[in-house]
């Protein structure tokens, strides 16, 4: 219940601004408009696919952290970080991580991987799949135990299901700190 102008008031006095996604449809409402343009990081468009690419490439503090988590946790089952099955991994839990909501996997998750990498949704799944084949094949104590930590159960998981299981992880250590 503000206008445009007393928003930006209120945004430039908080201490720790929030990232603000402003979708604005092609309209412009003036100066107010500009000045989060200059101080916020914008998106375009309506599609959810487009949308969580953006948010995927959003500059900030949350994705390095992310993708840090994402490296140490792989690096305690015995998997390298420039693994690009890891890489593909990590920018899915990104996806999911951006939204409350549940997502497709292979429609809405894997197909903005594969954009990203330019890859097809195949070669990423598949690329997930071999990571946790390896994994499965010599299951070392951290993969066992974050196994049974996010019940991944002892069977192999799914595609779908370790990108969950591991955004949970993520999210557990973010409440932990």
């Amino acid at each position: 219940d503000l206008s445009a102008e007393q928003f930006v008031r209120q945004l430039y006095q908080l201490k720790e601004r929030p990232t603000l996604l402003i979708q604005s449809h092609g309209r412009s409402s003036g100066t107010a408009l500009q000045k989060l343009r200059e101080g916020c990081y914008c998106v375009e468009g309506t599609e959810l696919k487009r949308l969580l690419w953006q948010l995927y490439h959003m500059p900030g503090q949350q994705n390095q952290q992310l993708e840090q988590q994402c490296g140490q946790l792989y690096e305690t089952w015995g998997i390298s970080r420039a693994d690009i099955n890891a890489r593909y991994l990590t920018c899915a839990v990104s996806i999911v991580c951006s939204t409350s909501q549940k997502l497709a996997i292979r429609k809405e998750i894997l197909q903005a991987v594969s954009e990203q990498f330019e890859a097809s949704v195949t070669a990423v799944d598949s690329g997930i799949r071999r990571m946790v084949d390896q994994l499965e094949a010599r299951p070392g104590p951290a993969w066992l135990a974050f196994k049974a930590d996010t019940g991944l159960g002892s069977g192999k998981p799914t595609t779908g299901k370790l990108i969950y299981a591991v955004r949970s992880a993520v999210l557990r250590q973010k409440t932990d700190k």
